[in-house]
């Protein structure tokens, strides 16, 4: 007979990165006494002579992750004589370890793709490997049991039933469909897919819109008979096709309609964004503040503004989404600026598309909903376009480009990475950190090139080895003309003297600068400071560029201009935009970013 035992228990202590033998040396015996500790059950298992950390695991069919988060001291190891509390997450009665495994998972592998190869549904494989949520690592471990004998006990079982719901054809009526959420999908692209609102998918699925749907999860799809039979021919059409731009000439006595949404409140609704609340409040009122600024310097061009001024409280009150979705001046907006962050930009993009409203996300980065939407703009720029053009610059045959490798092999993922996109081969310079600096020097001179540009693509994201590699370049360089093309994260450097930065005349790639030397920043930071009596922030540049360049382009193109977007070339003050189709069906994402270079002068200056 079971005993269970209620014993009182402090809070688990979570613990990783451990690393353990994995040899099956002594047969495990499944302990079948269960403890109830905090609410939850373990098996007590006594660590035998010979038994590893792998060995029990696997007899417990469970991941090894899972025992040690419940089992903190095992960063000692195991130990024969311990006695370690198990999660119970299985029904072991008829265990058979021997024919389940563990998989490690592979650069690029998603717990879907696991799931599929072993045939054990993703939240079985979520629930035994103690996993938060469907993220996977590379070289990660999972406990893959065998799918013929896959038996959850029960509390587990009633568990994921909540979230498997059985599949029907039914297609009259009110029937219903089932749907498997893949890679990558949304609740929004899902909506689009069988042609229903976000709302009835979010109705027919109690918990979808608090947790998002998961890869792999069942979802119920409320639908009628004619969405069902004509689903195929709907998916993927926008509400109405992206007209192309005409001939447009401009009456300042018509003005353009713009709303703008932001979450002015968010100093009373929670920080989004875990920074201090007050902050994010004053960076979104530098925002609106940079936006009257451009509506101001547009009317003295002619054009007339009825801007309407949305609060989305912190951007996830949904309450407050919901009543700003009901604002009448939404439905007569030629264009909506905002939301801020990314859960309201994807619940505000279902009424952009709807209603034909070109909708700008101005700082989330949402390329994956983009592609979905053929009315949503993305102006901020990832990373890959920074890395990408980095490597576009490297390529540049205008004198001798050496790339600089740490020869202790860090950074090896973005070497790696930096190398395939490169495709070409470079020179190379294995330097190494803390070398001897006359070494160092002399291997540094043997890489230059009199009369030619000498470029350095140093490829570290290490503060020390950047700052050791400067110092040495500075002095073996003198007399000859470099330059150092570095990453982004070189800009969050604080120990390195700026002296280095500018002897070297580093380049980098950024998403966004601000020149203060050139006339357009002048003339804005003085416009600041007369009417705010403050410095503006980035946010305020940010807010000037993107409603100066969109109702700018109205200007010329008129209300139908987001297919013009991809030709339009308009200098900015900080963000530079190039804006490129995200897919032939979807909307446009910022594919520009600015390079800035350190000078002799001491000067940071944008490079042409």
């Amino acid at each position: 007979m079971k005993r269970y035992l209620v014993i009182p228990f402090a809070a688990a202590i979570l613990v990783s990165g451990a690393v353990y033998s994995q040899n099956d040396s002594v047969a495990v015996k499944v302990s079948k006494e269960k403890v109830k500790i905090s609410g939850k059950f373990y098996y007590i298992h006594t660590v035998k002579p010979g038994e590893t950390l792998y060995s029990i695991a696997r007899a417990y069919q469970i991941a090894q992750a899972a025992i040690i988060e419940s089992n903190p001291e095992l960063y000692k190891g195991v130990k024969a004589g311990n006695s370690l509390k198990i999660p119970v997450v299985q029904d072991l009665k008829n265990p058979n370890p021997n024919k389940d495994t563990y998989h490690i998972v592979k650069k690029g592998e998603t717990l879907y793709a696991i799931s599929r190869a072993y045939n054990v549904p993703v939240d079985v494989l979520s629930k035994l490997n103690m996993l938060q949520n469907t993220s996977v690592k590379e070289n990660q471990s999972l406990y893959i049991p065998n799918s013929k004998n896959v038996k959850l006990d029960e509390r587990t079982s009633s568990m994921l039933q909540e979230n498997i719901k059985p599949e029907t054809k039914e297609v009259k009526g009110k029937g219903k469909a089932a749907h498997e959420v893949q890679p990558k999908e949304s609740v929004y692209s899902i909506s689009r897919k069988y042609n229903i609102t976000v709302k009835e998918l979010t109705d027919a699925n109690p918990g979808l819109e608090a947790d998002g749907p998961k890869v792999g999860q069942t979802l119920v799809i409320p639908a009628t008979s004619k969405v069902v039979e004509k689903q195929d021919e709907k998916i993927d059409k926008p509400t109405s096709a992206i007209k192309e731009p005409k001939s447009f000439k401009h009456d300042p006595s018509k003005p353009f309609n713009v709303v703008l949404m932001l979450p002015m409140s968010i100093a009373n609704g929670g920080d989004t964004l875990g920074k201090n609340s007050v902050r994010r409040q004053e960076d979104m009122l530098q925002y609106y503040q940079g936006t009257l600024l451009a509506l101001d310097s547009l009317k003295n061009r002619g054009v007339s503004v009825n801007l309407t001024v949305v609060d989305t409280k912190n951007d996830q009150d949904k309450e407050a989404l919901n009543r700003a979705l009901k604002n009448p001046a939404l439905k007569s907006a030629d264009l909506i600026i905002g939301p801020v962050y990314r859960p309201a930009v994807l619940a505000v993009a279902p009424f952009a598309e709807k209603y034909s409203i070109p909708m700008v996300s101005p700082l989330s980065i949402i390329d994956e909903d983009v592609v979905q939407n053929p009315y949503l703009i993305q102006v901020a720029t990832d990373n890959e376009v920074i890395v990408k053009k980095t490597v576009e610059y490297a390529k540049r045959n205008d004198g001798r480009t050496v790339l600089v490798v740490p020869a202790d092999g860090s950074d090896a993922k973005m070497v790696k990475e930096f190398k395939t996109l490169l495709k070409d081969k470079l020179p190379e310079l294995s330097y190494r950190q803390g070398g001897y600096a006359q070494n160092q020097r002399e291997a540094l001179k043997s890489k230059l090139v009199s009369g030619k540009k000498n470029r350095f693509v140093v490829l570290s994201n290490n503060e020390v080895f950047v700052l050791d590699f400067l110092q040495n370049l500075s002095i073996a360089a003198k007399g000859y003309e470099v330059e150092v093309l570095g990453t982004s994260k070189w800009q969050k450097f604080t120990s390195i003297d700026m002296a280095y930065m500018h002897d070297c005349n580093v380049e980098i790639f950024l998403a966004n600068h601000v020149d203060y030397a050139e006339s357009g920043a002048k003339s804005f930071v003085r416009n600041f400071r007369n009417f705010y009596k403050t410095e503006p922030n980035n946010y305020a540049f940010r807010g000037f560029d993107v409603a100066y360049y969109f109702i700018d382009v109205m200007k010329s193109y008129g209300t139908d201009f987001i297919g013009a977007l991809p030709s339009i070339s308009k200098p900015n003050i900080q963000t530079p935009f190039h804006f490129v189709k995200a897919a032939e069906k979807g909307g446009y994402i910022n594919k520009d970013a600015v390079l800035i270079k350190h000078t002799e002068n001491f000067r940071v200056v944008k490079v042409k």
